[in-house]
């Protein structure tokens, strides 16, 4: 009952959204025989997943009143960091993959750390740490692009589980992740209540800048 009434409140606050999707829709079956077909429906979730990887924690931010615009920047470092421990000094995929991934999380980490404990905005932190994380792969790179012949590698971004792309299937578990995280948990109630009313949520005992840290973290990670 209540995953139905929370399905109607999403129908009926984003109507206009929807309507517009299908007509969308609509016209691009009449227009193409392909559009419909599971191969292109397939290919334009893959597309859309790269995307789809920055929204989701971005959502958090943006639920707290805040903004991150790292993002792209720390992607980018953690993608060069990754790549580079594997063309240049033949690092084992897992662990140059942890590497990027633990990259991003001290990039987001730091953010966190600024906004939670001191009064400087987030624009101003995450515009500094984009800047910060761009030139670092600029140095990192020496402006050159980074090649890597691995098939292991590759299989990550561009392989197949049977029929569906890999960048869709971590789509699916970092949609259910942060679905978890932001309606099935007390950490996600937090992050309600510290982006309605920080000081109020302050005064009920909710520890703000812990809920902030984990929110630039997730983001980073």
């Amino acid at each position: 009952m209540r995953l139905l009434l929370s399905i109607l409140q999403f129908l009926r606050e984003n109507l206009g959204i929807l309507i517009g999707f299908l007509l969308l829709c609509i016209l691009l079956t009449w227009r193409t025989d392909v559009f419909l077909t599971s191969k292109n429906l397939l290919n334009v979730l893959r597309q859309l997943s790269t995307n789809l990887y920055l929204a989701l924690p971005m959502t958090m931010i943006i639920i707290l009143g805040g903004i991150d615009l790292s993002v792209g920047s720390t992607i980018a470092f953690s993608g060069v960091v990754t790549g580079g421990l594997i063309a240049f000094n033949n690092v084992p995929v897992p662990l140059a993959l942890a590497a990027g991934l633990i990259t991003g999380l001290a990039v987001g980490a730091f953010n966190g750390l600024v906004v939670s404990k001191t009064s400087i905005p987030p624009f101003i932190v995450t515009l500094s740490t984009m800047n910060i994380a761009r030139g670092a792969a600029y140095v990192y790179t020496g402006g050159q692009p980074i090649r890597v012949m691995s098939d292991e590698f590759n299989f990550i971004g561009a392989g197949y589980v049977g029929k569906i792309p890999t960048p869709v299937i971590y789509l699916v578990v970092i949609l259910f992740i942060t679905y978890l995280i932001m309606n099935r948990s007390r950490l996600g109630r937090h992050i309600y209540a510290v982006g309605g009313n920080r000081q109020a949520a302050n005064f009920s005992g909710i520890k703000t800048g812990k809920v902030l840290f984990f929110a630039y973290a997730f983001s980073g990670l």
